[in-house]
Order: C-alpha cells, then structure tokens, then sequence
C-alpha cells in the first residue's frame, strides 16, 4: 500500500496485491495468472486530479511489481465508470475480461498490462 501526503491531509491512496485476492481468483482466471499482481485500488482527492499524482503511484507500484517478478499488472474496475476504463486504457491496460461481484449491481471489466 501507498499513500501521499501533503502536510496532515491525505491525499492519495494505493493497494497492489501479490496474488490477487481468493474471491477475485474464484470470478476470472485472469487473476490467477503466474507473474500477475493486482491493482485493487487507486484514490486520488478530487481537487488533487489532474496533478500527476496517479501516475506517480502507478509507476511505483510497477516497479514494485517488477522487483517482487511480476511480468504484468490486472485490475477490475466497474464498467459503468467509463472515465476509469479510459484512463487504464491509456496507461496500456486492456480489457480481457467481465465479472459480476456478489452484491454489486454493475459488472465489471477486468483489465491487464504488460510490464515489460
């Protein structure tokens, strides 16, 4: 997990997974893949957007990712929140993938990366 500060305000978050969770696993064997971590959560405040911030998380868990013999990052997120999936999209993810979590009224998109 990362977070970032700015003074006593926190301002961002991230999780990153080694493997996936058993109940991700159990919906999508992409989650299962050998040499696959898992973005299970990205959080910036919402006036700190647009900063760079994401992408300095992102690129720290890769290289994180990376050190620990990950050879790719997957991630889920709902597929109704269009501005995430392009987001991830942009960052080299694509979608392989949908699952339905239990209780959850949407579906959602699994996605991979590369990290080479």
């Amino acid at each position: 997990m990362w977070v970032v500060e700015a003074g006593n305000e926190l301002i961002a978050t991230m999780t990153i997974s080694w493997p996936a969770e058993d109940t991700l696993q159990a919906l999508t064997h992409e989650a299962s893949v050998q040499h696959r971590a898992w973005l299970n959560q990205l959080a910036v405040e919402p006036s700190r957007r647009k900063q760079g911030i994401a992408r300095l998380l992102r690129d720290e868990g890769f290289a994180w990712s990376a050190s620990q013999g990950a050879s790719s990052v997957g991630l889920d997120t709902a597929k109704p929140a269009t501005h995430l999936v392009e987001l991830y999209s942009s960052w080299g993810f694509r979608i392989v993938d949908e699952v339905q979590w239990p209780g959850k009224s949407y579906r959602s998109v699994v996605m991979v990366r590369d990290l080479a």
